[in-house]
């Protein structure tokens, strides 16, 4: 699948699960550079993923996604679901 966001140029990516387990926890890849999490399961990452793809689809690249993304820190930390996010971080199985 070769998606790109709406103000994005066409452009393909290397496709790979972008949700990934490391310390016995899930975690899940932005296009960011950012990996979010950690989830019980790889279900529960799989859907967070899914639900902040969401929110970034209409997002330009760069400061906006960012910006949505923080949020959606904040609001998993509301409510009572802390993240531990990495920049840039490599995955270790």
């Amino acid at each position: 699948m070769y998606a790109c966001r709406r103000y994005e140029r066409p452009c393909y990516w290397f496709r790979s699960d972008r949700v990934f387990v490391m310390n016995g926890w899930w975690y899940f890849s932005a296009r960011e550079g950012i990996e979010l999490g950690p989830y019980a399961t790889h279900l529960e990452a799989d859907l967070e993923a899914r639900t902040l793809s969401g929110q970034l689809a209409s997002m330009c690249p760069g400061l906006q996604s960012r910006v949505v993304i923080c949020q959606f820190i904040y609001d998993a930390c509301n409510s009572g679901r802390p993240m531990s996010p990495q920049f840039g971080a490599s995955k270790a199985g």
